[in-house]
């Protein structure tokens, strides 16, 4: 839960978008777990770079920031939780269709 929390609002659209993907595919009503797969990956993105650009801001901004540290941190701690959440579900939803897939023949 905690990887959730630090992936941030991304996290949450993650793991709906993984639920969902789950559902299609293990249900039959998606004939390719596919293009499921390259959604997750590239909402992982999408988090991965929403967490790097909150340490872009920080470090390059014209604005002074007090604890420059922390922020680099939290933005840091978003962007890997974001790849690292994409990647996983991506993996769990093109594995479970490929084995559905196999079964089938």
């Amino acid at each position: 839960m905690q990887l959730i929390q630090d992936a941030g609002f991304t996290g949450i659209a993650l793991l709906a978008l993984f639920i969902t993907a789950l559902g299609f595919v293990l249900t039959g009503k998606s004939k390719s777990a596919l293009p499921w797969g390259v959604a997750l990956l590239a909402l992982g993105e999408v988090g991965q770079a929403l967490g790097m650009r909150a340490v872009s801001d920080a470090v390059t901004g014209d604005k002074v920031v007090a604890d420059i540290g922390v922020i680099v941190a939290i933005g840091s701690a978003e962007a890997s939780a974001n790849l690292l959440l994409g990647g996983a579900a991506a993996l769990v939803v093109l594995a479970i269709g490929f084995l559905k897939a196999r079964a089938q023949e």
